[in-house]
């Protein structure tokens, strides 16, 4: 059982020690890990009678709450043991209430009234805003300051100032800091 862990960083290895207690030697095809976790190991492929070796296994969550997996010792297909691996996560999630808007027509050189979107956090740990930001005819104003606490969520007010005639798209763009830099697309 790992401690909780921040989304997406790499936990302490943990050890897990492989003994031999039998007479003969064990023959050792794969030492297999599966979920968010990753192992490196001293055993090869044979272990003689009464040896041991090491593994060391580290959490890496990839999605918040609990997450589970298992340690397997295999050989010829048979699972010669295996350990039960949990672990919890905590970050931030960022969502939108929506993710594409529609402007309709607007006079060229002019700008819409501003549309409005909410983001979101729920995770349970901060979410860092580093920059929200527009391209092309698009404009962002907001008030989520430097970042959301959990649970939290803020205003984007987004205007269209059309510098061309026809469709014209763009994005809005959200850089958030949890436990690395994520970049997120919106519009």
């Amino acid at each position: 059982t790992f401690a909780t862990q921040n989304l997406s960083t790499s936990s302490a290895a943990q050890p897990v020690t492989l003994s031999n207690t039998g007479s003969s030697v064990l023959n050792i095809a794969l030492i297999r890990v599966s979920g968010d976790y990753s192992r490196t190991t001293t055993c090869g492929t044979t272990l003689m009678a009464g040896a041991s070796c090491s593994i060391s296994v580290s959490f890496s969550p990839t999605a918040t709450g609990t997450r589970s997996g298992v340690l397997a010792v295999v050989n010829n297909g048979v699972t010669l043991c295996f350990v039960p691996l949990n672990g919890s996560s905590i970050g931030a999630t960022a969502s939108l209430s929506a993710t594409t808007l529609g402007f309709g027509g607007q006079n060229l050189g002019s700008t819409s009234t501003a549309r409005t979107v909410t983001l979101n956090n729920a995770g349970n740990v901060v979410l860092n805003i580093a920059s929200i930001s527009a391209n092309s005819d698009y404009g962002v104003s907001h008030d989520c300051g430097a970042g959301l606490g959990a649970g939290g969520s803020c205003t984007l007010n987004i205007t269209f100032s059309p510098t061309g005639t026809g469709s014209r798209s763009g994005n809005i763009r959200s850089e958030v800091h949890t436990a690395e830099l994520q970049s997120r697309q919106y519009l």
